[in-house]
């Protein structure tokens, strides 16, 4: 869960502007939306998703926008959820924002009674992304290969998935403290 310090809100219009300054170059937009055409607008950041309760904010004590992502339903598939357009903001990232972000998201699937995974997918090379989603219990579940209009080649994507029960016992470890460290009492 995210700390006292930050907290969750849906999406507004009014975070757009502050999400679009987020992406520095075409080349972090394409890793971010392949199908969104550069350059980034607050407008096209507010088009991304349709449903404003599936579009959420981390956002601090202090008001200040932190990260942006989205919860949605699979297509044809009310069981399953996907998490698209993830971005932290510059200042924030490598501070573990994004992990305790994609966890925050992961409880609120999972405490939707009838959802039994969540699905990414994610260019390879975005190797902090790739590592934050194996470290809260993603597995590869298979590659994509796509081609998009803003690249003449084709792209392979990691398509990643993680079960409620795998989260589920993940957590259950998550929350265990231990009571000794090498032997030391804790």
């Amino acid at each position: 869960m995210i700390a006292t310090q930050q907290r969750i809100e849906s999406f507004a219009p009014a975070h757009a502007e502050s999400v679009c300054r987020w992406v520095s170059s075409d080349h972090e937009l394409f890793l971010l939306a392949p199908l969104t055409h550069p350059p980034l607008t607050a407008h096209k950041v507010s088009t991304w998703s349709h449903n404003a309760d599936e579009s959420l904010v981390l956002v601090s004590r202090a008001n200040e926008l932190l990260a942006y992502g989205e919860l949605n339903q699979m297509p044809l598939s009310e069981r399953q959820r996907w998490i698209g357009h993830l971005v932290v903001a510059p200042a924030c990232r490598g501070r573990g924002l994004g992990r305790r972000f994609v966890l925050t998201l992961l409880e609120r699937a999972f405490a939707i009674g009838d959802v039994d995974s969540v699905s990414l997918v994610v260019f390879p090379l975005n190797e902090p992304a790739v590592r934050c989603y194996r470290q809260l219990g993603f597995v590869q579940t298979g590659i994509q290969k796509r081609r998009f209009r803003e690249s003449p080649i084709r792209h392979d994507l990691l398509e990643m998935k993680l079960t409620r029960r795998r989260f589920r016992a993940l957590s259950k470890r998550r929350t265990a403290a231990p009571a000794h460290r090498d032997g030391q009492a804790a």
